[in-house]
């Protein structure tokens, strides 16, 4: 079974300044290790974002351990850069959930989000940076509110997958299957941020293969898991009721 795994240190974890720039890393010497499954905290995005402070990641650190190495101090700034574009994420897809575009004006007219590659802008969708001409604004954001802010939430997502979740195509015992694997704490945070945009909003093991599967719950036509889904197929499904109904005969 291929899941992903992290690491806290058992020791914790300390801010140090180097040279006017704040680290945070694990406490030295590291003798133990906790290991956990990421993808097993539905919560954990929502942590995240809560992040603010030093003392924050410091707190999320200790619970869930580095972001994009297990070893290695990184800086407290971009700890917190990242959990402000992760709050503009989540900002951005409630109001496209409750319609509620009046708080979008307060967002649009308000200090705009740093990013280390450059500003962003909600209503302006960021095109330009991205030397594309302005006449495609209309073309990609359906000329509205609601398409420019779907654009620009697309944006901060598919920025934030980027570098941090390989994508493969895989095929083992059954049909060829497209997966996502995290490279890291953050890209689990990404990940799990695209998968609650696109309806998936629970991870559960397999009981009978031992594969992670997602529960569906959204969408029009779309393929819908039970909620209280043990098995990640109808195929696994079946194989259980068969061990079961075989251990019946033996008894």
């Amino acid at each position: 079974m291929n899941v992903f795994q992290w690491r806290v240190a058992a020791s914790g974890y300390e801010l140090e300044e180097v040279e006017g720039i704040l680290y945070i890393g694990p406490s030295v010497p590291v003798s133990q290790w906790r290991e956990y499954q990421p993808e097993q905290r539905p919560g954990l995005y929502r942590d995240f974002s809560r992040i603010r402070t030093p003392e924050d990641c410091l707190s999320f650190a200790s619970s869930y351990g580095m972001l994009r190495g297990i070893t290695c101090a990184e800086q407290v700034g971009q700890w917190e850069a990242e959990a402000k574009l992760l709050r503009e994420a989540l900002t951005a897809y409630r109001i496209l959930e409750t319609g509620d575009f009046e708080a979008l004006e307060e967002v649009v007219n308000g200090p705009r989000t740093v990013h280390p590659s450059g500003v962003l802008d909600w209503f302006k969708v960021d095109v330009g940076r991205a030397g594309i001409a302005g006449i495609w604004d209309a073309r990609l954001t359906g000329n509205t509110k609601e398409g420019a802010l779907w654009f620009h939430l697309c944006h901060l997502v598919n920025d934030g997958l980027k570098d941090n979740v390989h994508v493969q195509l895989r095929k083992l015992d059954g049909p060829p299957e497209l997966v996502t694997r995290p490279v890291n704490l953050l890209g689990v945070i990404w990940l799990q941020v695209a998968q609650e945009i696109a309806g998936i909003r629970q991870r559960r093991i397999c009981q009978q293969c031992g594969k992670g599967f997602w529960l569906y719950e959204r969408g029009e036509g779309r393929f819908r898991t039970r909620r209280d889904a043990i098995y990640c197929s109808q195929a696994c499904n079946q194989a259980a009721y068969r061990k079961r109904k075989a251990g019946l005969q033996k008894d």
